[in-house]
């Protein structure tokens, strides 16, 4: 991909973004973990209230979020082996009869009830945070953002308020100057830089202590990952990720219209 293809281009093209690639930026990693998620199709209505449920057993992570009256949104995350099937049915039998197994009956009634079609697993990636912080993530004009620029595994659930952040910050940067300039781009990412580098790691240090698959760190780490992760770093990582303003883009626009 040429720079003259690229353009005045803001990369938003995913975890294996195309973009990211052209600018150097390292190849995502693997969080040690996969999911496992799909769509349940109740014709006559589900009557499940509209929330989202968790569950955790040894390791295993599962929910299920009603979407409207008869479709429910579901999904696992596990440790990624190399044994993870790829075809719908054998993934679903895996879930039924090994996951999810000591899951409540309704977490089961619902992925019972899944369209085979929807059923998808995937490994969960991350940047790694200091690609975040020391990667060279423009070139005069082009740049990246969401997923392009800070993939994230889920257990936080900010990937896509942290793309969104992107957005706002992006278009207010570059619409602050008189014309579209690389000193937008620039400071954009100086802007986001450690703000996605903390929720990345975040991200993986929330998942990570939840993992099961450390039977000798268990013993010595268990009164620190119940005590004192869920206690005093949990609770602040989650007011550092929802306690954010990333601004608004009225004055931007009022200034590049003056």
């Amino acid at each position: 991909m040429s720079s003259a293809h690229l353009g005045h281009h803001r990369g938003s093209d995913g975890v294996h973004s195309r973009v990211a690639q052209w600018l150097g930026l390292p190849k995502p990693i693997s969080s040690g973990r996969s999911a496992i998620w799909a769509f349940a199709v109740f014709p006559e209505g589900h009557g499940f209230p509209n929330e989202c449920r968790q569950y955790l057993y040894k390791g295993i992570k599962g929910l299920f979020v009603p979407v409207n009256k008869s479709d429910v949104y579901w999904a696992v995350v596990h440790k990624t082996s190399t044994s993870d099937s790829q075809d719908a049915e054998q993934i679903l039998e895996e879930v039924i009869n090994n996951m999810a197994r000591n899951f409540p009956d309704d977490f089961l009634t619902v992925v019972k009830q899944s369209d085979s079609s929807t059923i998808r697993r995937a490994p969960l990636l991350l940047r790694a945070p200091w690609d975040n912080l020391f990667c060279q993530a423009h070139w005069c004009n082009v740049t990246v953002a969401g997923d392009a620029l800070q993939p994230m595994t889920p257990d936080m659930a900010q990937g896509g308020c942290t793309s969104l952040e992107d957005a706002v910050v992006l278009a207010r940067d570059v619409f602050s100057e008189t014309e579209i300039s690389e000193s937008g781009f620039a400071g954009y990412l100086r802007e986001r830089q450690w703000r996605t580098a903390c929720l990345t790691g975040s991200a993986y240090l929330a998942g990570w202590a939840l993992q099961d698959d450390k039977p000798i760190l268990n013993r010595l780490m268990g009164g620190f990952i119940q005590k004192i992760f869920h206690t005093f770093v949990s609770p602040r990582i989650w007011r550092y990720a929802i306690c954010y303003d990333c601004g608004n883009l009225t004055t931007a626009m009022q200034k590049k219209s003056a």
